[in-house]
């Protein structure tokens, strides 16, 4: 399917995350997404299975913003380029930042893959990768 800059396309999509310390790995969502294109950008949306979770991914070739709204507020920057970025997650309690140290970051028509560290000061307190599959829904 030919697709125009700036339209919006379902499609396949499995988003995995991986806590690297432990190597558990949990499937966040496994369904149909929203899909826009424009240039270089991509933007991914879709509702996580609680039903009101809302996501938002929105990848470039060398940088990624991810927005999580459900029962908490979690906005993550990934970017190559940078040694740390920023990051919040906030509830009825306030709003934590976070500094963010990406470590990888691919970006493809199919795969879109960070892994990153959150740090306090120097010290690293968790690490993950999330995964983005994206395929046709006819594939």
């Amino acid at each position: 399917m030919l697709m125009i800059s700036g339209d919006r396309v379902r499609k396949k999509l499995i988003v995995t995350s991986t806590e690297r310390s432990s190597g558990v790995r949990n499937t966040l969502f496994n369904g149909t997404a929203e899909v826009v294109e424009d240039g270089d950008m991509r933007k991914i949306s879709y509702r996580e299975s609680d039903g009101r979770t809302e996501v938002e991914l929105t990848a470039h070739a060398d940088l990624a913003h991810l927005r999580r709204n459900g029962e908490l507020l979690t906005q993550l920057h990934f970017d190559q380029n940078k040694t740390q970025t920023f990051g919040s997650v906030t509830n009825e309690f306030g709003c934590l930042e976070l500094t963010i140290q990406t470590q990888t970051y691919i970006c493809t028509r199919e795969v879109i893959a960070v892994e990153y560290a959150v740090l306090s000061g120097e010290e690293v307190m968790e690490s993950y990768r999330l995964i983005w599959k994206i395929k046709d829904l006819h594939a």
